[in-house]
């Protein structure tokens, strides 16, 4: 065995360390166990040799793999972008803000209004038995509501995030409704974040909408483009 590419290097070790190192394997000189500890530490970081070889094997596989998948990860990510786009109007400019400054963490940002939307249901007064009653009569007369057309529910402060929950489901849901019961896909989610980004964005940063999205285009399923850097910063 040719020892041309050995180094010769002076090195310290602590004598404690070195006689614990010693003490587990009394039959290992002290060049012997660096070389072995180095060894270790290398193997920490890359992996075991057999799962690097077995990535290796198959590496054109999972490129196939990739491939297919990164069509269908496109195309949810234009849905939740498209999404965004038609959910826009049902937020305040507050609201509209605070989702576009954390476009990549939608779920945290949203867990407060959801407490407080809950809350506010919880509180809410009950509609009375006699109530529902009038009301499913007068539904299955076609008839008018008048007594309670000035009281329907209106426009609430939480309305849009009811709105939100049709495309973001449980995120979006204070309730736990059945229909709502369904998590969006991180690719939807990145497009849903990115679409509220670049509505503020154009809004506080004076970007021309017209220009960006030419020079940053939806991602073309039929051509596999890549994903657009949109929303970042």
């Amino acid at each position: 065995m040719s020892n041309t590419n050995l180094m010769r290097q002076t090195v310290y070790i602590p004598d404690d360390l070195l006689q614990r190192a010693q003490a587990l394997l009394p039959d290992v000189n002290p060049s012997k166990l660096v070389q072995r500890g180095l060894a270790r530490l290398v193997e920490d970081f890359q992996g075991p040799v057999y799962v690097n070889e077995r990535l290796e094997a198959v590496a054109s596989e999972i490129v196939r793999l990739r491939d297919h998948f990164a069509i269908e990860a496109r195309a949810e990510y234009e849905r939740g972008y498209r999404k965004a786009l038609a959910a826009a109007d049902s937020l305040s400019w507050r609201v509209l803000e605070e989702l576009a400054e954390n476009h990549n963490d939608l779920k945290r940002v949203l867990r407060p209004y959801l407490n407080g939307s809950l809350q506010d249901a919880m509180n809410a007064k009950p509609i009375s038995p006699e109530q529902v009653d009038e009301l499913l009569r007068k539904r299955d007369n076609d008839e008018p509501n008048r007594s309670t057309q000035n009281t329907e529910r209106k426009e609430t402060e939480w309305s849009w995030l009811e709105r939100l929950a049709h495309d973001l489901g449980s995120i979006a849901d204070p309730v736990g409704y059945d229909v709502y019961s369904f998590d969006p896909t991180r690719a939807f989610l990145r497009g849903y974040g990115d679409a509220l980004y670049e509505v503020w964005a154009a809004v506080e940063e004076g970007i021309d909408p017209s220009r960006h999205v030419a020079s940053n285009p939806l991602p073309d399923v039929r051509q596999g483009s890549e994903f657009p850097n949109a929303g970042g910063s």
